[in-house]
């Protein structure tokens, strides 16, 4: 995976020439399981068990399924020279991440509930989990384009999360009481 969120430029095996993929690719399919793992155990351990909390875990994994799935057309669509074929594995490329905003938004509600009615994180966090979660939804529905501008508010809102975990002395206990003895 690719660490920046700019456009992918490379050169085509084929051609020779410069291509494209319009996907941003960042570490999030990468990071994203682990850290929604950290959220459900920190959610879990702040009071009874939610099912909420395990949702988040299966919508990250959901959408880092799909992330990864699509990964083949866009590489393909590299190293096609430009007709309807290539156009073709860049819309199917584009879609799947479209697609993904879906998994992201159940995540996000899911974690705004939980951390509005567990007071271990903060609740800001929680509202504008809820208020990304539905721009989200939103964005996942517009299947037709590859813009994603929800999905740069999903990227903050996690950034806050981290900031929060490592601020928050509530959820560094939360987590290391979850955590296997002799760890």
């Amino acid at each position: 995976m690719w660490c920046d969120v700019r456009h992918r430029v490379g050169r085509s095996r084929i051609t020779g020439r410069a291509a494209t993929s319009s996907q941003p690719r960042t570490l999030v399919p990468d990071a994203l399981p682990p850290f929604a793992a950290i959220l459900s155990s920190v959610l879990n351990g702040a009071g009874p068990r939610s099912w909420l909390a395990s949702t988040v875990l299966a919508a990250a994994i959901v959408d880092t399924s799909v992330k990864l799935a699509s990964i083949g057309t866009g590489y393909e669509a590299l190293d096609l020279p430009d007709g309807p074929l290539r156009q073709a594995l860049t819309d199917a490329n584009d879609a799947s991440f479209i697609i993904t905003m879906t998994p992201l938004a159940l995540l996000c509600a899911a974690a705004g509930f939980n951390i509005l009615r567990a007071p271990v994180l903060p609740r800001w966090l929680g509202w504008t989990g809820l208020v990304i979660g539905a721009a989200l939804l939103a964005n996942g529905t517009a299947i037709g384009t590859a813009d994603a501008p929800a999905y740069l508010l999903f990227l903050l809102w996690t950034l806050g999360l981290s900031l929060a975990f490592l601020a928050s002395p509530s959820a560094r206990t939360t987590t290391q009481s979850t955590e296997p003895a002799g760890t």
